[in-house]
């Protein structure tokens, strides 16, 4: 009997201490595929974690990317912001995904000491120093540096406003998401300037120098502002062709050529 007891005893403190330190694990970090985007497992809401159903809200997130999109390779801060009335415990989990649930761009932390990266990259999500909130209210930022290759994406993130007693019970669990796509302006100037370098360079002087296989077929080069307005042409029967007389800006240039039409930017300072 006794040793039924002490087997019992032993059995149910190996238990407690397992479940605390699930606990101090969520306390953590969210485990990774828990925001509800299409490449994760569900979210935060399920058995042990926090019970319950997960609540879509509109809100979250915050970024500074324009309204007409990101620029390919461009850093972005991200902000997660989430209040409570009556409580003051949080957690967060965010991550940048496409349709297929692909990971799009990169995430970086840029405050240590209060969350951290997960899920080999994928996931952002709060460490235990992150998660005591101010009068109800907290925020996490962050980095996403979007990606070389325009892509559609959604950020899908999941918050615990949480009661703070440590178990599964009596949390909140909210999802909300935020669509964004490439700038296509700035997505065609991206890919132009890669293009560009190969057949077309500027000097500091304003001069246009271009490849000798461009010069071939002494081509008549086509110039355009970013307003779609043309503003120039000339044969190029030289290396090299002033672009001085230009309001200083962005350009376009097109030149047709036996490898098809090239179509470049440049900047004249």
């Amino acid at each position: 009997m006794k040793r039924t007891i002490t087997f019992s005893m032993l059995f149910c403190l190996a238990m407690l201490f397992a479940w605390r330190g699930y606990v101090q694990a969520k306390e953590d970090g969210a485990p990774s595929g828990s925001t509800g985007a299409p490449g994760d497992d569900g979210t935060c809401a399920q058995v042990d974690c926090h019970t319950g159903s997960a609540v879509p809200r509109s809100g979250f997130i915050s970024t500074d990317i324009p309204l007409a999109g990101y620029v390919p390779g461009q850093d972005y801060s991200i902000e997660v912001s989430v209040s409570s009335e009556n409580r003051n415990t949080f957690g967060f989990q965010l991550t940048p995904q496409d349709a297929s649930g692909i990971k799009v761009g990169s995430l970086s932390v840029t405050d240590a000491d209060r969350t951290k990266i997960t899920g080999l990259g994928k996931y952002i999500t709060h460490k235990k120093n992150g998660i005591d909130g101010t009068d109800g209210m907290i925020n996490w930022n962050f980095t996403w540096t979007a990606p070389e290759s325009p892509t559609d994406l959604t950020f899908y993130v999941a918050v615990n406003i949480a009661d703070g007693d440590g178990d599964a019970t009596g949390d909140s669990i909210f999802i909300a998401n935020l669509p964004v796509s490439a700038d296509p302006l700035a997505t065609a100037i991206h890919e132009m300037t890669i293009a560009t370098k190969d057949w077309m360079t500027v000097t500091p002087g304003d001069q246009l120098m271009f490849a000798d296989w461009v010069l071939a077929e002494q081509p008549v080069a086509e110039i355009w502002n970013l307003s779609g307005q043309h503003v120039s042409s000339f044969t190029l029967d030289e290396k090299s062709h002033s672009v001085a007389m230009l309001d200083k800006g962005m350009y376009l240039i097109t030149i047709p050529t036996l490898y098809g039409r090239l179509t470049g930017r440049f900047i004249r300072q």
